[in-house]
């Protein structure tokens, strides 16, 4: 697999991509430029432009103009019938089975919206003027946030109108919540224009943000801004990369994804083998393979008893050497495994390591239980809702990176 695809696919699995889609990959009828020209001869706007993709860039403009040569009102209506009969593309629906948590759409049809819809998910939308929220980091991919750059269309129009809001109003709140979502993500573009890029979606103040700015493009991979954004180009079509990025059955990514290396390089100043030791039920093991496969693509070396001990081994030997060579505990609580002697006595040894200031403990509650007094002044991370699981993922990920990087930092 290229290094880039690669790159991204990884990033699906642990939930750390953002996905934006603009009008190149709508129905050609709903392109932004193919709009305006629409408009032009409907209202007898009198604004010119050297090339259609210059509406991007005079966007606000020729919204001004638009509104003289009508109304604020009329020009409204006029897209909302010209948009009515949006519907999503392939490109659109195989992107909507991506499960993945935030989007980004620098249209006015809104397809994108449509095809998570009709998957089955159910988008949380933050648009100007109207349904918006907060939470901008969350992970859960059947409820994914979708950042609209243009405004809804409203018959009735609001402050915006059809404006492009950040540019036209000075309104950086959206783009302070959108940098917010894009911290420590990746952002794939799908087959954008530099024009559309920067004067709508406003590649230019979020450039500086995430990790990695990705265009998959076939027709716009020569345009200077990508180099002068950072953007790395890849000359593809977005099919080559959507298709990698789909889960190998419908829904979640699951057992059968994720078949790569763990690491691509040794770390050779690692002074322990593993970033956590995991001490669970055995009755909890799907929830634990599960925590466990997204805690390797996050990059993690994790400890498990089923990987590590072989058949002859002598079990408390090796879980003692697991514990010595492991930078953090984590314990999987739940009722079943605190009346585990097995578990309690991985618990006692590992707590014994933490006082003499050798060891990490992370508690994990993975169902309601009473939770050992000498844990209670623990702040844990709390896996009971399903529905926030990404999210709990990406704080214990957090938290086990930030003890390891201590630990290492005091030898």
């Amino acid at each position: 697999m290229h290094p880039v695809l690669l790159r991204l696919y990884r990033k699906a699995l642990a939930n750390e991509l953002a996905i934006a889609v603009g009008s190149s990959l709508s129905d050609p009828k709903y392109a932004i430029p193919t709009f305006a020209e629409a408009a032009t001869r409907e209202f007898c706007i009198d604004f010119q432009v050297e090339h259609p993709l210059d509406y991007f860039r005079l966007w606000n403009e020729f919204v001004d103009a638009a509104e003289k040569a009508s109304t604020r009102k009329k020009f409204a209506q006029f897209a909302v019938e010209y948009f009515r009969d949006a519907h999503p593309t392939e490109a659109h629906e195989a992107i909507a089975r991506i499960p993945v948590s935030n989007f980004i759409d620098t249209t006015f049809d809104r397809s994108l919206v449509t095809a998570l819809i009709k998957e089955g998910r159910q988008p949380r939308l933050h648009q100007w003027m109207g349904e918006s929220m907060g939470g901008w980091k969350q992970t859960n991919p059947d409820n994914p946030t979708v950042f609209c750059m243009l405004p809804e269309l409203n018959p009735n129009p609001t402050f915006f109108g059809l404006h492009e809001p950040v540019r036209q109003h000075k309104i950086k709140i959206h783009l302070a919540n959108l940098e917010e979502m894009l911290g420590g993500r990746d952002l794939l573009m799908l087959e954008f224009s530099g024009m559309e890029a920067d004067w709508i979606l406003n590649l230019y103040d979020v450039a500086t943000t995430g990790d990695k700015l990705i265009l998959y493009t076939e027709h716009s991979a020569d345009d200077p801004i990508w180099s002068a954004r950072g953007v790395l180009v890849q000359r593809a079509s977005i099919n080559e990369v959507v298709e990698r990025l789909l889960p190998s059955e419908p829904g979640q990514y699951g057992a059968l994804d994720g078949l790569f290396p763990r690491r691509k390089l040794i770390d050779i100043s690692r002074k322990r083998q593993y970033d956590c030791f995991i001490s669970y039920y055995s009755g909890d093991r799907d929830f634990v393979d599960r925590l466990d496969r997204d805690l390797k693509l996050r990059e993690l070396f994790v400890w498990r008893d089923q990987r590590e001990v072989d058949i002859g081994d002598p079990l408390s030997g090796r879980i003692q050497e697991g514990l010595t060579q492991s930078y953090c505990f984590v314990i999987v609580l739940s009722p079943e495994a605190l009346s585990r002697p097995w578990v309690i006595e991985e618990l006692r040894a590992a707590y014994a390591m933490r006082l003499a200031g050798e060891l990490k403990i992370l508690p994990l509650l993975h169902k309601d239980c009473t939770i050992p007094p000498f844990l209670s002044d623990y702040r844990y991370v709390d896996f009971r809702d399903a529905g926030r699981y990404e999210e709990s993922i990406a704080l214990l990920d957090r938290s086990i990176k930030n003890a390891v990087m201590r630990a290492r930092e005091k030898k």
